[in-house]
């Protein structure tokens, strides 16, 4: 499987038409599925990443007090799951919102140049496993720079710049871009994909941490009442 992994990876890199049409294509690609391909980078790296990175957030001076307590411990809540989501769970994020972003900004910019929607989502998928393990890079970004995890630069900025040129790499070497506009065209399909992305990632954060709030809420108040 490891072996299968590295070399679905490596092609990906160097020829993603060969990988992503091979599994369109054909009923038993000689690559490694995309979903197993995807899952086997972001359990690495999760892994890896958990293993040598302190992921505390430090709420101090981010969540001004506040004379409800509840409004407070809520607010600290949804930023404590925004870092968690953009850090330490990065690789799962991509795989279940940048995948699809990706794809419908792919139909806007990019779908005379495929076979459509689910040739965009297959090529995607692989571009979006391959872009996983370069996020090891941001262990000793993380773990040394002194700067906190709250930082847009941690938690945005830095891991989208590591993202897109995997991303962009892998379209211009799918696409085999060798004129301006070709270029200005997967900078544009991958830009309005991430940008999306985030927007969608910054509500399922609000979501996911109103929920943990309230689910701990209810725990308390259950265990208070028995």
């Amino acid at each position: 499987m490891i072996k299968s992994y590295l070399g679905t990876l490596g092609e990906t890199y160097q020829r993603p038409r060969n990988v992503a049409d091979s599994f369109v294509h054909t009923e038993q690609s000689v690559y490694q599925h995309p979903l197993i391909f995807m899952l086997m980078g972001a359990i690495t790296v999760i892994l890896l990443t958990s293993l040598f990175v302190n992921f505390q957030v430090d709420l101090s001076n981010l969540v001004p007090e506040t004379e409800n307590e509840q409004l407070q411990q809520l607010s600290e809540q949804i930023i404590v799951t925004d870092v968690r989501i953009s850090t330490q769970f990065l690789p799962f994020i991509l795989i279940i919102l940048l995948v699809p972003m990706l794809s419908i900004a792919g139909m806007l910019f990019l779908r005379n140049y495929t076979e459509g929607f689910y040739t965009l989502l297959i090529l995607n998928s692989y571009l979006v496993g391959s872009s996983i393990i370069p996020l090891l890079l941001l262990i000793p970004i993380w773990a040394f720079s002194g700067l906190p995890l709250t930082d847009p630069a941690m938690n945005t900025n830095i891991p989208g710049v590591i993202v897109g040129a995997a991303g962009i790499w892998v379209y211009k070497n799918y696409f085999k871009i060798t004129d301006f506009l070709g270029w200005v065209r997967i900078i544009s399909a991958f830009v309005t994909g991430y940008i999306l992305f985030i927007f969608v990632k910054g509500l399922a954060s609000s979501v996911t941490g109103y929920m943990i709030f309230a689910l701990r809420r209810i725990a308390e108040v259950s265990g208070n009442g028995t």
